[in-house]
């Protein structure tokens, strides 16, 4: 289970209590603002942080909407990490990265849109330096450039 596993520095809460039968989670309030508050830019380059390092050790989200990353005493929490689990597949992790810069954009469209070349770079850049798989960066650059391509053909 991601909520029982260390992740340092990224956080999660603590949990409290689980019921399976009634399949209950309670855990931790995290007081804090979720990324979807912040600037996209911001907002990229830590998630960007978190993946990297959580997909060097081996964890996919799934989920990597901003709303699931708090951001509280200089320290980034996953709050939501129903979907997470252990796995070394490159498609899984280029999910969580093209999931994210897709909920990037849909928090703040318009913000986004603007930076998005930007928003892009810094997104990658983080990536890469928190241990992120190189490949995993390419193969997402090489999707989006496709799905740039596919956009003329309409």
């Amino acid at each position: 289970m991601f909520f029982s596993s260390n992740h340092e520095p990224i956080m999660t809460p603590k949990v409290h209590n689980v019921n399976w039968k009634n399949k209950i989670l309670k855990r931790e309030y995290v007081d804090g603002e979720n990324l979807s508050k912040v600037e996209p830019k911001e907002a990229a380059e830590k998630i960007a942080k978190v993946l990297g390092t959580l997909h060097s050790r081996g964890w996919v989200l799934g989920d990597t909407k901003p709303t699931n990353f708090i951001q509280s005493n200089n320290k980034i929490y996953i709050v939501d990490a129903e979907q997470a689990l252990k796995s070394k597949s490159e498609l899984y992790m280029v999910w969580d990265v093209i999931a994210s810069l897709i909920f990037l954009g849909i928090y703040n469209p318009l913000k986004a849109v603007i930076e998005s070349m930007d928003m892009l770079i810094t997104f990658l850049d983080n990536y890469r330096t928190s241990r992120g798989n190189v490949k995993i960066a390419e193969r997402t650059l090489k999707i989006l450039k496709g799905m740039k391509n596919i956009e003329t053909l309409l």
